[in-house]
């Protein structure tokens, strides 16, 4: 019996497997996570994102939704998209990007040297993105797209890093998914990337629907059921919008016009909500000869893919 018991999990471990290769399509409609999750999650959100805030006349940094880092946690974020603003990405790019974030094997990683992995990899998703904003800036000089248009100006406002630890204040941004089937392989998906099966956390968290199947989750909820399950440590690549709405779905004027909207993208990176811009460099005096070989090593082999 015990040894029926154990070809049976194995059993079902290596059919999630394979589920997990299967056709984008297959697995979106087939993936069931019942297995342990890692000490240290690499989570890819490719939703849309925004940021809601109560309707009212005029708006402080107050008004943000926020949550704290619960005990016992460090959350890496990196933000391709800076506040107020929709992400213009395609299909191959975005299968490139996971692809080069599972080679970096983060998970292996102390949190600190992972961190420093998650900055050094900031020129490469640029450098990949760089032939999509060049593109959407040919749309956006024809002046009739105006997200197209904010997108390709605030493109260089992006690609924020953050490392967040207990009893920190985090952004609590809300993510939504399309209807269920037009999954493509990883997109419109909070996937936990080093998990069996890569099981998208849509399908595990969203109860509620919005504009009839839209499923909504948010980051504090990502957060906490990780927790929940044993995690410690997540490394989060959001590659969502990160659009001001009320809690009805509708634009909030002032963030997201002129002025105003400049102002508060400013003051929602200098408030750390979205990360900082850049890792704060020791001298070359301070560095020892070893940290020198081991940085440059790194690099050299997270550098060994096609862009």
């Amino acid at each position: 019996m015990y040894i029926y018991i154990e070809m049976q999990a194995f059993g079902n471990w290596f059919l999630s497997f394979i589920r997990s290769r299967d056709k984008p399509e297959i697995r979106a409609a087939t993936t069931e996570f019942s297995y342990p999750y890692p000490e240290t999650a690499i989570v890819s959100i490719a939703s849309h994102g925004l940021i809601k805030l109560k309707r009212k006349p005029s708006y402080t940094f107050a008004d943000v939704p926020k949550f704290t880092v619960p005990a016992g946690m460090n959350i890496i974020k990196y933000s391709e998209i800076p506040p107020g603003t929709c992400n213009m990405m395609t299909d191959d790019k975005l299968n490139e990007y996971i692809e080069y974030i599972l080679i970096q094997e983060l998970d292996k990683k102390n949190i600190e040297h992972a961190f420093d992995i998650v900055q050094d990899m900031v020129p490469i998703f640029k450098a990949k993105k760089q032939e999509i904003v060049t593109g959407q800036r040919l749309r956006s000089s024809e002046k009739h797209d105006a997200q197209t248009s904010t997108y390709v100006h605030t493109y260089d406002s992006g690609y924020l890093t953050g490392l967040f630890k207990e009893g920190q204040p985090m952004l609590n941004k809300t993510y939504t998914t399309e209807v269920e089937g037009r999954h493509v392989l990883y997109d419109w998906q909070v996937v936990l990337l080093n998990a069996v099966g890569q099981p998208d956390l849509f399908k595990i968290l969203s109860t509620r629907r919005h504009h009839g199947d839209s499923g909504e989750i948010t980051l504090k909820q990502i957060v906490m059921h990780l927790r929940e399950n044993g995690v410690r440590n997540i490394v989060l690549f959001d590659f969502s919008c990160s659009n001001y709405l009320d809690p009805e779905f509708d634009d909030v004027s002032e963030p997201m016009t002129g002025h105003g909207a400049r102002l508060w993208k400013k003051g929602m990176i200098e408030q750390q909500f979205f990360g900082g811009r850049k890792r704060k460099t020791k001298s070359r005096k301070t560095k020892s000869k070893k940290s020198n070989e081991k940085r440059s090593s790194n690099r050299k082999r997270r550098t060994l893919i096609k862009i």
